[in-house]
């Protein structure tokens, strides 16, 4: 049997344990689609990369594209085998994309351009779906109005007033399904302006039924910052980077960046937690992968 090198790096985090992890296994680039398969249930996080000769990357666990926190972690085990920092050329089953890899280890993704509309939904609602009071998110709304942005998946932005409030909140599942078919988007970004450290722009927390298990992913991170910026959210000079800080009340702390120039990007910054080996069958064998 052959072995095949394994990492587990978490993306949008600077310290282990934060962020979103994600498997990304080296050399795949003759794996099959059910090798891979097996390899991803083999590892078990939300989210499998492999990486392939010519810097290709490609993902085993979402249905949609290939998505910024997944990109972040491929750039970052790339640049661990000795990928220079600049402007670098990502292959993935989407096409060519062009990311900034900085010499700190941030990892800027571009992302599409955004669209945003506003929604009406009633703020009971979104209090019930969210488990949060009404009073919350009524606080907020005289000058953020409720609305999908999407960057490639369609979130609905929901302003709350304080921290503890956004930090209290327990969904109920159905009705945030109903939530989300409602208003016509894939998950619920709530986020507040009371912060916990002061370099912060925004607290955010997601809630949605895809990848439950991810704090932070990157278009939820892209669609703030482009709400934010629509609905004119800052008195003075718009910040650049948007940071939104994320994950701490599922004990995964994460800050994931945004910057609005000629294109939208979302970055951070990733670290490995496990590195080793996987012990893979021959592709036609019955055997069971071991770690």
């Amino acid at each position: 049997m052959e072995t095949t090198g394994v990492r587990f790096i978490d993306a949008f985090a600077s310290d282990p344990l934060g962020g979103t992890p994600v498997a990304v296994v080296s050399g795949a680039g003759d794996r099959s689609v059910s090798e891979r398969q097996a390899i991803a249930a083999e590892l078990g996080p939300a989210q499998t990369v492999f990486l392939s000769e010519k810097r290709q990357i490609d993902c085993v666990g979402t249905t949609d594209t290939l998505p910024p926190h997944a990109i972040v972690a491929g750039v970052t085990a790339l640049a661990e085998d000795g990928l220079e920092p600049g402007q670098v050329e990502i292959a993935t089953d989407d096409g060519s994309i062009q990311v900034d890899l900085e010499s700190d280890g941030a990892v800027w993704v571009p992302q599409g351009s955004p669209t945003i509309e506003t929604v009406e939904v009633d703020y009971a609602t979104v209090a019930a779906a969210l488990g949060v009071e009404q009073a919350a998110l009524e606080g907020a709304r005289a000058d953020l109005p409720l609305a999908v942005a999407s960057v490639g998946r369609p979130v609905l932005l929901t302003p709350v007033t304080y921290l503890s409030d956004l930090g209290s909140a327990d969904p109920e599942p159905d009705a945030l399904e109903k939530l989300c078919e409602a208003a016509g988007c894939t998950e619920v970004f709530a986020f507040t302006f009371d912060t916990l450290t002061a370099t912060s722009t925004i607290h955010g927390r997601r809630f949605g039924p895809e990848q439950p298990s991810a704090v932070v992913t990157g278009p939820e991170v892209g669609a703030a910052a482009a709400y934010l910026e629509r609905f004119d959210a800052f008195d003075e000079e718009f910040p650049e980077p948007v940071h939104v800080e994320t994950g701490h009340y599922r004990d995964r702390p994460a800050r994931a960046l945004a910057r609005i120039d000629e294109q939208l990007h979302v970055g951070g910054q990733a670290v490995t937690t496990l590195e080793g080996s996987l012990v893979v069958p021959p592709a036609d064998g019955d055997d069971i992968l071991e770690v």
